[in-house]
């Protein structure tokens, strides 16, 4: 009798960039977050070392908390109103506005959902999270080569004497 043995071959192991919407990613981390919070006989554990998924979650909104603070903060300053010598003005540590000011935040705070992000994205790489999820719908679709791979990783074989690989790409290790 041969012993197999298995070896799990990521796919992308290529760094790829993705580029969505401030508003795609804040959906995408939505449904995640359904994901992370749907209870099913399984322990909910929200943090960013529960488990793969987890991991490539928290990396993700970090990614675009800081980006959306950083741009929400520029926003703030642009439009705040200032004296003659150009100062800001502050009242109990928050920026004072004028009316128009106001109407250019509301405008540059609601703009900032149209905004891309170019990321590398943080794959889940346990194939029986990622296999949960592409039945979880409809919220695959939206996680698919963002959170998770878009297919299946193969699993290598290297079977017996002839040591010829074979590939699986719908098999999961138990």
């Amino acid at each position: 009798m041969s012993q197999t043995t298995v070896l799990t071959l990521i796919i992308n192991s290529k760094k790829m960039e993705v580029t969505k919407t401030v508003k795609e990613i804040k959906e995408i981390l939505e449904a995640a977050y359904t994901y992370l919070t749907f209870t099913d006989d399984r322990k909910v554990e929200y943090s960013e070392k529960a488990s793969k998924f987890n991991w490539a979650y928290f990396k993700l909104e970090k990614v675009i908390k800081t980006k959306v603070t950083d741009w929400s903060e520029d926003a703030k300053i642009e439009h705040a109103a200032a004296d003659d010598k150009g100062v800001l003005l502050v009242k109990d540590a928050n920026y004072q506005y004028t009316k128009d000011g106001k109407k250019g935040l509301l405008a540059a705070l609601r703009a900032i959902d149209e905004r891309p992000i170019t990321f590398v994205p943080y794959l889940c790489q346990d194939e029986k999270i990622n296999a949960e999820i592409r039945s979880f719908e409809p919220h695959f679709e939206l996680l698919a080569g963002v959170l998770i791979p878009t297919e299946p990783e193969p699993i290598i074989r290297i079977n017996g004497a002839d040591n010829k690989p074979t590939i699986n790409y719908t098999e999961i290790e138990a």
